[in-house]
């Protein structure tokens, strides 16, 4: 499958791995930078949903998406771990839970294009996970170097998550260009995606970085243990 990422915000603040740990289930192993673990709040627009050699999915025209993660090593190497993922367009949750296993809840989004930045709102339905936030690249592009605090954020193609049906830990290959990252400005005017995780976000990011966007190759979902 293919999808075209954009106008992605990376918003990432440390948390003290031990926190974390309850809900990565073994044999996962939380991913750690300088003893510490992440989660990361991700919201951009998805668009061009491809399966191989096929046209771009019907029903799947440019919506907006959030996710929530944290970092783990998976079969020995760095991976995302979703533990949610919000979007605004049905077909595709129903795509991604029932073929990729994800997390995905349906939630109201806007995402706007605005002379002061990117204005992303969501509220998922029948829950109290709400990201309301306007941000915008303050810097030049850039690569993210092997082994600073960015390249470890980002620069991960495997991801995993629990399966809600069957509680069994799936996860993917994924391939895409290096991040072009830009440092970010982001005022959150509201963000409860991580409160069931006991993790505070009242206080500012302590890492934000934009990206314009990027196509992704995702290669098949599978059962990674038991």
């Amino acid at each position: 499958m293919t999808q075209t990422w954009d106008d992605l915000l990376f918003a990432h603040w440390p948390v003290p791995a031990e926190r974390i740990r309850q809900f990565v289930p073994p044999p996962l192993e939380v991913d750690t930078f300088d003893g510490m673990a992440w989660i990361g709040v991700i919201p951009f627009e998805m668009s061009e949903i491809r399966l191989r050699f096929l046209p771009v999915i019907p029903y799947t025209v440019p919506f907006p998406e959030i996710n929530v993660r944290t970092y783990v090593i998976a079969g020995g190497k760095p991976a995302v771990f979703f533990l949610t993922l919000d979007a605004s367009n049905p077909v595709a949750i129903r795509a991604a839970t029932w073929t990729y296993h994800l997390p995905y809840y349906p939630a109201g989004m806007t995402i706007k294009r605005t002379a002061a930045g990117i204005d992303f709102q969501s509220e998922r339905k029948g829950g109290a996970q709400r990201f309301d936030a306007i941000y915008r690249p303050t810097s030049e592009p850039f690569t993210a170097r092997p082994g600073s605090i960015e390249h470890w954020l980002t620069e991960r193609y495997r991801f995993c998550c629990v399966c809600r049906r069957t509680q069994r830990i799936y996860g993917g290959d994924i391939y895409h260009e290096p991040w072009r990252l830009q440092v970010a400005q982001a005022v959150i005017r509201e963000n409860t995606m991580a409160d069931l995780y006991g993790v505070e976000m009242s206080k500012a990011p302590v890492h934000l970085h934009y990206a314009q966007g990027v196509k992704a190759w995702i290669w098949r979902c599978r059962r990674m243990f038991g």
